[in-house]
């Protein structure tokens, strides 16, 4: 595989930080200049990424002339920013780069160094996707359950009782629980009625032997949801299971079409102060799709601030993660890198704006020819 990020034209001030980071993913650094023998220099270099500062003046030239090369086809290429800018980002993608980092975020500089390099990039910020109570007395079924969580996004909180898992339930941080119905203590069922009350109790994946599955599901309450995944199975089950149930509810606004929409947007996961920055390329009324190489793991719970289409300031929302598609993925439909969200929490005021927003973008696009690329909409 490559090892090599290369640099066209200045680094930055972030360069520091790079440098430790791609030393610390063993991988170096190489810097080059736009010139006539750029294709050639990075060819020669066989780069992982290529980032360009806003010294190339030709630079969607350059880069199609980059991207003739079969070698540089499917290298991700990517615009440092300096300040933000709507139209600064909005000319990165128009010149056909694949992303853009802003100087200063240099938690999103990790990120990218893991995206291009196809590891979890959950890794860069922690359990983005929230914290899982598992609850299992058998040390050995915690670890082989717990790596399918920690892949997945989620941070987890051990229990081999039911008085621990009790002591964990009370703190209510939790997104979900895993737990087993050998563990000593009180009735399983007995405990997961306990804890269904409220506006929102969270999901619960009951382990059981095949010969207690049956019994259980006449013994488990209505409320909240509940799955049995069979004891001893696959457990990248549990990787089903938990999307089945985490999937957020069908948006409490009517189909709307997905429009091209390309605006500023940032977000981070719920908890966190970590901050990312992307662009959106379509929206609908229920979410947008961001274009990112950051994307966080699906199911993640974020909130994203973006400018609404045909407007100014910002609007805040809670959305969740329900579909990423990764740099290098081939399958599934056809869109760049990024994240689909749906949103779940928006104050009325932001809501009324997005949605006047949305509807004078459907208007415009009804006037203008299908195909139309995305672009910031005043």
């Amino acid at each position: 595989m490559s090892s090599c990020f290369v640099f066209v034209g200045e680094p930055g001030p972030d360069a520091p930080h790079m440098l430790l980071t791609l030393k610390d993913s063993a991988l170096s650094a190489k810097r080059l200049h736009p010139g006539d023998g750029l294709r050639d220099e990075l060819v020669a270099a066989d780069p992982l990424a290529v980032i360009f500062d806003e010294s190339c003046v030709e630079r969607g030239a350059t880069v199609a002339h980059l991207r003739e090369h079969p070698k540089l086809l499917n290298v991700p290429m990517i615009a440092r920013v300096p300040r933000l800018h709507p139209e600064t980002v909005a000319r990165a993608f128009r010149d056909g780069l694949d992303d853009y980092y802003l100087d200063g975020v240099r938690e999103q500089f990790t990120a990218l160094v893991s995206a291009v390099k196809r590891e979890s990039s959950w890794g860069a910020v922690r359990a983005p996707v929230g914290q899982v109570v598992l609850a299992h007395p058998d040390r050995l079924e915690r670890v082989r359950l717990a790596n399918v969580l920690r892949r997945n996004g989620y941070d987890t909180y051990f229990a081999a009782t039911v008085e621990e898992m009790e002591k964990a339930l009370a703190k209510g941080s939790h997104r979900a629980v895993v737990a087993s119905v050998t563990l000593p203590g009180r009735a399983l069922p007995e405990v997961v009625g306990e804890n269904g009350q409220g506006s929102d109790p969270p999901p619960w994946v009951v382990v059981a032997s095949e010969e207690e599955a049956d019994r259980l599901m006449n013994s488990l309450p209505d409320r909240p949801m509940c799955r049995i995944l069979k004891a001893g199975a696959d457990p990248e089950g549990l990787t089903f299971l938990m999307n089945e149930m985490l999937s957020p509810p069908p948006a409490g606004v009517r189909r709307s079409a997905r429009l091209l929409y390309g605006g500023l947007v940032s977000f981070c996961a719920s908890g966190s102060d970590v901050r990312f920055y992307g662009y959106t390329f379509n929206a609908s009324l229920g979410g947008v799709y961001v274009r990112s190489l950051t994307s966080l793991p699906l199911q993640s719970l974020i909130e994203v601030r973006l400018v609404p289409p045909c407007g100014q300031g910002e609007v805040v929302a809670t959305a969740q993660v329900c579909w990423v598609k990764r740099w290098g993925d081939t399958g599934g439909a056809a869109s760049p890198p990024g994240m689909g969200l749906q949103f779940l929490e928006m104050w009325p005021a932001d809501q009324g704006g997005f949605e006047a927003g949305y509807a004078a973008l459907l208007e415009r696009s009804n006037e203008t020819p299908t195909g139309a690329a995305p672009t910031p909409l005043k």
